[in-house]
């Protein structure tokens, strides 16, 4: 069988619409449903012949052309489509290159993966994010879960399924299937230095959280859905599971459920640690987040968050069980994305915290209004009466492509990453990747972003790359960098 890259149906699919849609309307939605099938190119001709002859048909002189002669024009035109410079047939990426993987699920439950190739940020503009995945079918409703960890990636949806896809392959390889409602939650475990086994976390409307381990296998047999297994199923909610954070160190897991708890779980022994009754704690709270260090928690309303200090000293008057309210932030309009830690000044390889002053220690989180992206600075530093010695402020917003901000992902720069620009790039600098929708698509953006200043264009905000999807929806996103040896194969070989 014959594959055709997804770098290829991006490309093709700009030239019938910048070369053929010139001269006439072209009907958007067919054109999108006939790139999903660029997915394969097999030996019989049905799975691509239409799109041609929608091509041809556009334009008046070659609506005489036969099927056959319309594909070997569309075939030709297609082979001079330029493509930055990646191979068409083989896009091999040089052993630890840098590479971020994007992975997007979508509301009429495709799922996609992009990748950025990393060699230098460029001032003189944003790169092209290159397909590497498409699955237009991979759920039958929208996808509401979506985690990647080199070399798989895993989708969830309504349709009580894990989808399990093969980063190099290109494919959907099967699905996990144990819970009996929505996937809400999944999340890869990074794998460490004393163990490559693989680790995946998912939650789901059934109450349930499933801890799955992969087998120890050969490099042939791990792509087989097979391999994976649950080893533990933690089923003490009595509610649809509504939020999952793992801590860091991997050692434990916070959760919130419609049942009104809050409870934290052992993972090494995979049972619940502590529990208690979210109304003591954060009445109302929809979302619990896990900071980067492991030391603070952010849990999260539409239109509020607060932040709490797990290792602070308490006020018996104003803080809950689990440590000191440090943050409690109201916003003026509901949120349209849930709000991500930035990072947290007291924890950080580029510099010792030591050097700061308290009161020069911040945590910074960023969240979404419509099509503004808003970053708010929480001072660290606790004050003798042990409360917050200043308060929360909003430290800027910037305005991007589209009508709302729908997911927002922030992630380290790679220690061994060369920047051209260090005076960009410092303890407080992060790449920050965000999906924006509208009626006619989504756009797909990456920020390097550096919130020693106010966040604002132009500075410390410099786009790093940009992907757009037309006539699509995407509902939930997820980045993470590898530094594998990847290929991005096509087969060139007829059958």
């Amino acid at each position: 069988m014959k594959l055709i890259n997804p770098i290829q149906a991006q490309e093709i699919k700009a030239y019938i619409v910048r070369e053929v849609a010139s001269t006439t309307e072209l009907n958007r939605l067919e054109l999108y449903g006939a790139v999903q099938l660029l997915g394969q190119f097999g030996a019989s001709i049905k799975y691509t012949l239409w799109l041609p002859l929608v091509a041809c048909q556009l334009r008046p002189r070659n609506r005489n052309l036969t099927p056959a002669d319309a594909e070997a024009l569309y075939l030709e035109k297609a082979r001079h489509i330029p493509t930055y410079g990646i191979d068409m047939h083989t896009v091999r990426l040089k052993s630890n290159m840098h590479i971020l993987l994007v992975a997007c699920g979508t509301y009429d439950g495709a799922v996609f993966a992009l990748a950025y190739i990393h060699d230098a940020v460029e001032p003189n503009g944003p790169k092209i994010l290159e397909p590497v995945l498409l699955d237009a079918s991979a759920h039958v409703g929208p996808v509401t879960a979506i985690s990647v960890e080199d070399p798989f990636i895993v989708s969830g949806s309504a349709d009580e399924a894990i989808q399990l896809f093969s980063v190099p392959g290109q494919m959907r390889l099967g699905s996990l299937e144990l819970h009996s409602g929505t996937i809400r939650h999944l999340e890869f475990c990074p794998k460490t230095s004393a163990s490559e086994v693989a680790h995946l976390l998912s939650a789901s409307d059934d109450g349930c959280i499933a801890i799955w381990r992969q087998k120890d296998l050969e490099s042939e047999e791990k792509f087989n859905p097979a391999s994976w297994e649950c080893i533990r199923l933690l089923r003490r909610h009595k509610g649809p599971v509504r939020s999952l954070a793992v801590h860091p160190s991997l050692r434990c897991a916070y959760s919130i459920s419609e049942d009104k708890t809050f409870r934290i779980w052992n993972l090494l022994r995979g049972r619940q640690a502590y529990a208690t009754r979210l109304k003591l704690l954060a009445p109302g709270a929809e979302g619990v987040l896990a900071s980067p260090s492991g030391r603070r928690l952010l849990f999260l309303w539409s239109n509020r968050f607060q932040l709490i200090d797990l290792f602070a000293p308490t006020s018996s008057d104003s803080d809950g069980p689990l440590g000191c309210l440090v943050a409690d932030v109201l916003f003026p309009q509901p949120s349209t994305a849930s709000p991500v830690f930035f990072n947290e000044d007291d924890h950080t390889d580029d510099h010792d915290p030591k050097e700061m002053e308290p009161s020069e220690k911040f945590a910074h989180v960023l969240t979404g209004f419509g099509p503004y992206l808003t970053a708010f600075r929480c001072p660290l530093s606790i004050g003798s009466d042990k409360k917050p010695a200043q308060k929360a402020e909003n430290f800027g917003e910037i305005k991007l492509p589209g009508k709302r901000i729908k997911a927002i992902q922030v992630t380290s720069w790679p220690k061994s990453v060369h920047r051209v620009d260090d005076r960009m790039l410092d303890f407080r600098s992060r790449l920050v990747v965000v999906v924006t929708t509208e009626s006619s698509g989504s756009h797909i953006r990456g920020y390097l972003i550096n919130l020693s200043a106010p966040l604002a264009s132009g500075v410390g905000f410099l786009p790093v790359f940009l992907h757009d999807v037309s006539a699509a929806r995407v509902t939930t996103l997820t980045a993470r960098w590898t530094e594998r040896e990847e290929h991005i194969a096509i087969d060139d070989t007829d059958t």
